[in-house]
Order: C-alpha cells, then structure tokens, then sequence
C-alpha cells in the first residue's frame, strides 16, 4: 500500500514539473524564500510608509506591511520568471524547460515521499512501520540516507 502511495506521489509531481518546466516552478521556490527574506527583513521599516493609508492597530499594521511585501516581492519575481520563460520558449528550449521540470519535480516528490516515510517510520504504531519496512520503495529511500536519519533520530530523541 505505502508503494502505492509513493508512486503516486512520484507521477504526481514529475508530471506537474513536466507541465510547469523548470524555469516556473524554480521562480516558483525562489519567490517564496526571497519574499520571506526581504518581508521578515523589512516589514518593520515598511511600516511607516503604509501607515498613513490603514488606520489599524499596530500589530495589525505589522501584519499587513509583512503580507503586502511578501506579496508584491513573491509577483516581481513570478514575473521575472515568466519574462525567462518566454525568451526560453522563444529560443526553442520548451522541450529542455520541461524534461529539467520533470526532474526538479522528481527530486521534489523524493523530498517528500523521504519525509514522510520517515516519519511514518517513527510512529509508534508497529502496524505502520512494518509496512514501511516491508515496502519496497520506502525501505529504498530510507537506504539511501542512513546519515541524515542518523542526525534527525539524535535531533529528536526524548
């Protein structure tokens, strides 16, 4: 069943990194941490120039200043992306754009599926981690990492 689940979870995102291509899904990501970056940084400063227009409370000012930056940064960059996309497109490389998605996608379904099948893994209920450990994709996942399940075991041992 976990097989199953992880299979899934695999063609899931291979073929949603397929459809997206690379350059979207990689603006995608870097929008995201950029835009926590520069509003976690910078929402305070932010502030003054926001708080003429809202009459609120201040923590409800700090919000919006924290959620207009994240916001407009997370677009920039969107559009940016799509601005590389298109020349992209326009240089014939869609195929390459899509094949480098499917892979991105692929490593981030990995990511995933090696997350949760570790943290299947710790539950404390046997029936689940024994299907874990009769699953063949699972057991396959956990091989290949016996480093960091070493350091998260010392992270997270009572």
């Amino acid at each position: 069943m976990i097989d199953i689940v992880l299979l899934i979870l695999f063609l899931y995102f291979v073929i949603g990194g397929f459809n997206k291509g690379f350059i979207k899904q990689t603006s995608m990501i870097i929008g995201i941490v950029f835009a926590l970056l520069i509003a976690v940084n910078y929402y305070n400063g932010f502030q003054k120039y926001i708080a003429p227009y809202v009459e609120t409370s201040p923590q409800l000012l700090q919000f919006i200043s924290f959620a207009v930056l994240f916001i407009a940064v997370n677009v920039l960059v969107h559009l940016l992306g799509m601005v590389f996309k298109n020349v992209i497109d326009f240089l014939f490389l869609k195929p390459i754009d899509h094949a480098a998605g499917a892979l991105l996608g692929l490593l981030k379904g990995g990511l995933l599926a090696y997350f949760l099948v570790l943290f299947l893994n710790k539950l404390p209920v046997t029936s689940i981690s024994q299907q874990v450990q009769n699953s063949f994709l699972a057991t396959r996942l956990l091989s290949m990492t016996p480093f960091l399940q070493q350091n998260l075991q010392n992270i997270f041992r009572p």
